[in-house]
């Protein structure tokens, strides 16, 4: 669906790419959380982003994992607990040369019962993991989500880890009425604009005239192309 909208040439990039705060987020060496404000109107527009940061990770080697919603499926069916266990399943999975922690792990699933369980054995994985990010789509279908994201970074924190994890959580209201009211935000939607559309490419009908789809306001901000020199700061400050 995404790759549909853009060659609608519907949206533009982001001016988002180009921002200091996703800059400062990744480049640093430190463990950060930002939340990355979209509205649940336009809500593909921060599940894009998302997709697109996670390509542009895996292409530097820099580990990620995510849960973003699914629109195609109802996720009220989906818990906390299962986005937890997904979360953990999926740092086991790309970091299997850490395979005798995970066999030492393994008794811990089976004791595993309430939100709280799943956390603390999150963070006892993450200790044996040396960089990571976590995506993570705060959308309301899933109860509690701003409140768990908010618990496990205090987990985080209080164990010590030496593992950098930055955690970008998509967020679509204001953020004094959420548990994660005291983090950074980039907000989302004055990065978008509509783009011109070449003639014979794509033909639409539109009750705006021509004369009123403007380019984007930042046409420097080429999108996830962007942010890669700041991702490999962070792969090089690491590796020293």
């Amino acid at each position: 669906m995404r790759d549909r909208r853009r060659a609608r040439g519907a949206l533009a990039p982001p001016a988002a790419w180009a921002s200091r705060q996703l800059r400062d987020w990744i480049s640093g060496p430190d463990s950060r959380i930002l939340q990355l404000q979209g509205s649940f109107l336009r809500s593909e527009q921060s599940r894009d982003l998302a997709i697109d940061l996670v390509e542009l990770l895996q292409t530097t080697g820099l580990p990620v994992i995510w849960y973003l919603a699914n629109t195609a499926i109802n996720d009220s069916a989906v818990t906390t607990i299962d986005i937890l266990c997904s979360l953990i399943k999926q740092t086991i999975s790309q970091n299997m040369d850490a395979a005798e922690a995970w066999g030492s792990i393994d008794s811990h699933f089976a004791a595993c019962k309430t939100e709280r369980d799943w956390l603390r054995l999150f963070v006892i994985v993450l200790a044996h993991v040396r960089r990571l990010v976590i995506i993570i789509d705060a959308q309301k279908a899933v109860s509690g989500m701003p409140g768990m994201v908010a618990e496990f970074w205090r987990e985080v924190n209080k164990q010590h880890n030496q593992t950098t994890v930055k955690i970008l959580v998509l967020t679509y209201e204001a953020p004094t009425i959420t548990a994660l009211s005291g983090f950074p935000v980039l907000p989302l939607a004055a990065g978008y604009g509509r783009t011109r559309v070449s003639p014979g490419t794509y033909r639409t009908h539109s009750r705006f005239s021509a004369r009123r789809c403007r380019p984007p306001q930042n046409p420097r901000s080429t999108g996830p192309d962007d942010l890669k020199p700041f991702v490999l700061r962070l792969i090089s400050s690491d590796a020293t």
